[in-house]
């Protein structure tokens, strides 16, 4: 933003899923530029700590809690920030 601060809370926000995958944004900063990528993970390699709800209801910052080679684990982020 022009004179302004973006900040991301976590490296991903949780933008709710349907009947094939689960939707986030993935925040990173590359030469002090906060940029985003939309991605979308299959419900088979996800799981959610925390209530999933529909695409468009509203996003939600959460957390990456570890992945293996076949499973990615995303946990609710501290309490306080939406």
């Amino acid at each position: 933003m022009n004179g302004g601060s973006y900040v991301a809370y976590s490296d991903w926000q949780y933008r709710g899923s349907d009947a094939s995958f689960h939707y986030f944004s993935h925040y990173h900063n590359r030469d002090n530029i906060l940029l985003r990528r939309s991605v979308r993970i299959p419900r088979s390699v996800a799981s959610l700590g925390f209530s999933e709800h529909p695409v468009a209801q509203g996003n939600e910052w959460v957390l990456l809690d570890h992945a293996d080679t076949a499973h990615v684990y995303f946990a609710n982020y501290p309490a306080g920030a939406k």
